[in-house]
């Protein structure tokens, strides 16, 4: 059985789509999908149909970055049922952390690690899909999704230490450089995004402890989440958050140190590039 997503990507997808000139329906139905999946964004639906409608319009469309222009266009509330209990955290640390209790309302697809140490912090994203490369447009939206989370947290004007890919680096930057700036790499160990390691417990000015309360609730009771019970927070966190002084076992507080082209230390991967001048 393939990887499950909400449909709210394949809705997304489609208004990015119209402004390639590219007709969304006609794209979902060359994967095998109907017109709900652009219509209802609460619908559950194969991952590979998101990865296939993305690969072909990056085709019809001359190679435009789809993954990115969507993720250009995301908000905080395209995180869907899960939105208002993000919005609500008392700091990033702790959003991440529910990401991973209520991936199910979410996407399967999508995991998340936070690897900490020598004041510096890595969010890696992982995507798992029955492909043996997850594919360059599924995790640059993935990337982009997540730095909209850590702005709405950390301030419009906040900054990553810098943006990391694993695939090389495409012909055309434009929209890169436009979402994360000049700081990023390509060829590199993982895909992730490296912060300071403050960030992740900076308080979130908007953050409400009642209504997050309230938030997940409501959540624990939701219809979208029948059979699929959520994960105790503490077991969120152990796999969610790889503590420094819990002996990380792929990186040391030394490996660690930020260094251009690297998620971590100690990468031997070659190809590298960067947007930096």
């Amino acid at each position: 059985m393939s990887t499950l997503i909400r449909s709210a990507l394949l809705v997304k997808f489609s208004e990015i789509a119209r402004t390639l000139s590219v007709d969304p329906e006609r794209m979902i139905h060359h994967v095998g999908a109907d017109r709900s999946c652009i219509v209802s964004p609460d619908l559950h639906v194969p991952e590979p149909w998101l990865a296939r409608v993305l690969d072909a319009t990056e085709q019809a469309s001359s190679g435009a970055a789809v993954g990115l222009l969507m993720a250009e266009s995301w908000r905080l509330s395209d995180f869907g049922p899960i939105s208002l209990l993000l919005q609500h955290q008392p700091t990033l640390r702790h959003a991440l952390g529910h990401l991973e209790t209520y991936r199910h309302l979410l996407s399967e697809s999508v995991l998340v690690h936070v690897e900490e140490a020598d004041g510096i912090a890595i969010v890696r994203l992982q995507l798992i899909t029955d492909r043996p490369v997850p594919g360059r447009q599924p995790v640059e939206l993935s990337i982009g999704a997540m730095l909209c989370l850590m702005k709405s947290m950390l301030g419009g004007k906040w900054k990553p230490r810098s943006v990391h890919f694993s695939h090389g680096a495409p012909a055309n930057l434009h929209v890169h450089r436009r979402l994360f700036g000049t700081n990023v790499e390509f060829g590199s160990e993982c895909d992730g995004i490296i912060l300071d390691r403050a960030d992740l417990d900076r308080p979130n000015p908007l953050g409400d402890v009642n209504l997050a309360r309230y938030a997940r609730e409501f959540l624990d009771q939701h219809p979208h989440g029948a059979g699929y019970p959520p994960r105790p927070m503490s077991a969120a966190r152990s796999i969610c958050c790889c503590r420094a002084d819990r002996a990380v076992s792929s990186m040391s507080a030394s490996s660690l140190a930020w260094a251009p082209g690297h998620c971590s230390a100690g990468s031997s991967r070659k190809g590298k590039s960067s947007l930096r001048s």
